[in-house]
């Protein structure tokens, strides 16, 4: 009795199905199933002749389901972020404190609306060497947010102010003092470029 054996195999989404035939005397005959995704394995025995086409269509609903399903996926939530980087230029020997006034007044809103998920991530960074004064920045602040209008929503810290902030009035002297020592300000709209 000479077996000959052949493996069709189908790859969608995250699994890989397995139809295993076998030649026989008589004609070919499903031997197994095989199902492997990242979450599960199984395998269905099917001796009977006559089981082949439960085997087939099994095989081919599982195929044109999957990717199906897997067709019908939202675009995943990143394709929707906005990152907007804000640079700051100080006037001279005022850096330092209008970094400490930015971590004490700007940086706990930012990262309330980051707990409340409107922002997805914070990061600021200050030049290691100087450059010329037109080029020159003393401060960036990159916020990815979820997207385009919470970026632009003019009020998204608004009502975290009270919460954090009992005293408005110093709030608001404290930020007048920042803006102040402040030559320019300008952001940047940026999009990832994947390589």
């Amino acid at each position: 009795m000479s077996l000959l054996a052949r493996e069709l195999i189908c790859l969608f989404g995250k699994g890989y199905l397995i139809y295993r035939l076998i030649k026989q005397r008589r004609g070919w005959k499903c031997n197994v199933v095989y199902f492997i995704t990242t979450k599960y394995f199984f395998s269905m025995n099917i001796v009977k002749k006559q089981s082949r086409l439960v085997a087939l269509a099994a095989f081919f609903f599982i195929v044109f389901v999957g990717g199906q399903v897997s067709a019908q996926k939202p675009p995943p939530a990143s394709a929707e972020y906005f990152t907007i980087e804000s640079y700051y230029r100080v006037k001279w020997g005022y850096a330092e404190e209008f970094i400490r006034l930015w971590k004490t007044n700007h940086y706990p809103l930012l990262k309330r609306a980051q707990e409340k998920g409107d922002v997805i991530s914070i990061k600021a960074e200050a030049p290691r060497f100087h450059s010329g004064e037109e080029t020159r920045w003393d401060y960036r602040v990159t916020v990815v947010f979820k997207n385009v209008a919470t970026a632009f929503d003019e009020n998204l810290v608004t009502p975290y102010k009270k919460q954090l902030f009992p005293d408005l009035d110093a709030l608001a002297r404290s930020e007048q003092h920042r803006f102040e020592l402040l030559l320019a300000h300008w952001d940047v709209e940026t999009a990832e470029d994947k390589l």
